[in-house]
């Protein structure tokens, strides 16, 4: 260690650790609103899926390595129908281009079973984006 310091909990592991340097994050997407309905409903016009330029991205390590994803909405009100209101599945696609999914659960009015899915269970979400640069 160069400098700064460590801290251990119980079992030994580093839950704070100032040696290790700061990276600098990059926003890539402010604010952006991705609206996507349940796979069973979906239409041309009214998607499940989208695809999404993300610049930089090159395999699914690094989306998951050097990117992050940050759900900014409030999320949406549990209505009379029901949903769990789960984030949409962000995963690689290609090369600078990410895949976006429905991945809400729709459930009774009580929540406690599953039910299906209709239009109005579709989710409007917001997310800015981040990538992970180089050590300050």
């Amino acid at each position: 260690m160069a400098y700064g310091f460590q801290q251990f909990n119980k079992a030994g592991d580093v839950i704070v650790d100032s040696s290790a340097p700061t990276k600098l994050l990059h926003k890539l997407w402010d604010q952006v609103t991705i609206t996507l309905w349940p796979q069973n409903v979906a239409t041309s016009s009214q998607p499940a899926v989208r695809y999404y330029t993300l610049t930089g991205v090159t395999s699914p390590a690094d989306l998951l390595n050097n990117y992050v994803i940050v759900r900014t909405d409030a999320g949406g009100f549990w209505s009379l129908v029901g949903s769990d209101d789960a984030e949409h599945a962000f995963t690689y696609s290609s090369d600078n281009t990410v895949k976006v999914e429905f991945a809400t659960v729709c459930r009774d009015y009580w929540g406690s079973n599953v039910r299906t899915c209709q239009v109005w269970d579709a989710q409007t979400q917001t997310y800015d984006i981040f990538s992970i640069g180089k050590a300050l």
